[in-house]
């Protein structure tokens, strides 16, 4: 699940999948920060997000 909001005048996006620690970061535009999260979302459920240590 992947979820963007405005937080004072930047957007932030947290991408959330179930036993996954949860993935956020701030962007200037909103465009951005959906861009983002639904690329992020794909690597995730892929298995080829590399973020996870």
């Amino acid at each position: 699940m992947a979820s963007v909001w405005n937080r004072n005048g930047k957007w932030q996006a947290r991408v959330i999948r179930k036993g996954q620690p949860a993935v956020s970061k701030s962007f200037v535009s909103k465009q951005d920060a959906e861009r983002w999260a639904r690329q992020i979302g794909v690597e995730i459920d892929t298995g080829a997000y590399a973020g996870f240590v």
